[in-house]
């Protein structure tokens, strides 16, 4: 009688040991699949990171377009500036012929009238025409400037969109 309890008693003590065992099985199936998790975590991180070197090379991009169409239209400016000035000078030379052709029409004296009157058409018919090239490059410079940011923003959105 005596081996038949000592057996019992130590099937007894065999149980808890299995029930450990599952336990311990269990931690490790979890610490399995949290480090497949931190793997996966890791993996996202470089992809972010990836996303973020992408981003800023767009903006870098986005930075590069954006000065060299603030270059141009500077220029553009500079240049349109210049032609104003030109305009201006021009019709001021305008305004002081056509000035000399009344004080000379008004003098009725003049023995070269007829002569002045053709010079003054002509003078009139020039000034016209610089009127007209000024409003030209006015129009021009307008335009380019406009183009030029609207190729900024093109370049822009199409870096954007590629991204």
């Amino acid at each position: 009688m005596p081996l038949k309890n000592s057996q019992y008693a130590f099937k007894d003590c065999r149980n808890p040991f299995k029930d450990c065992r599952n336990v311990l099985k269990d931690c490790l199936n979890v610490l399995k699949d949290c480090l497949d998790v931190l793997k996966d975590c890791r993996n996202v991180l470089k992809d972010c990171r990836n996303v973020l070197k992408d981003c800023r090379d767009v903006l870098k991009d986005c930075r590069k377009v954006c000065r060299h169409v603030l270059k141009v239209c500077r220029n553009v400016l500079k240049d349109c500036r210049n032609a104003l000035k030109v305009c201006r000078n021009v019709l001021k030379d305008c305004r002081n012929v056509l000035k000399d052709c009344r004080k000379v029409l008004k003098d009725r004296r003049h023995v070269f009238k007829d002569n002045v009157l053709k010079v003054c058409r002509h003078v009139l018919k020039v000034c016209r025409n610089v009127l007209k090239d000024c409003r030209n490059v006015l129009k021009d410079c307008r335009n380019a400037c406009k183009e030029n940011v609207l190729k900024v923003y093109r370049n822009v959105l199409t870096s954007v969109v590629m991204f």
